[in-house]
């Protein structure tokens, strides 16, 4: 029973990491640069230690929604071993 609770406990600090806030929900993703009516403010490094690089995105998309921003620029996708690393800037666009 304890191991069973400290599996749980370790996959449930996992998923909190990588899970989709509700502000992270209401960020717009893009691939490229916004032009217009957009101000960069932030930039950020998502993580994934599990191989998926969405959940890494996902990583990213919540610090800027944590910061206050409205739109993220994914710059670069990088696997490292197994490991994925999301490059990305927080935006302010009106």
């Amino acid at each position: 029973m304890k191991y069973i609770l400290m599996i749980l406990l370790l996959c449930s600090c996992a998923v909190s990491k990588t899970k989709l806030t509700e502000e992270g929900s209401k960020v717009k993703v893009t691939y490229q640069k916004p032009r217009k009516n957009c101000t960069v403010f932030t930039s950020v490094i998502g993580e994934n230690e599990n191989g998926i690089k969405d959940l890494a995105i996902n990583h990213a998309i919540n610090q800027v929604a944590d910061k206050g921003g409205n739109t993220i620029f994914i710059k670069e996708a990088v696997n490292e071993g197994g490991r994925w690393k999301v490059t990305g800037m927080g935006y302010h666009c009106k």
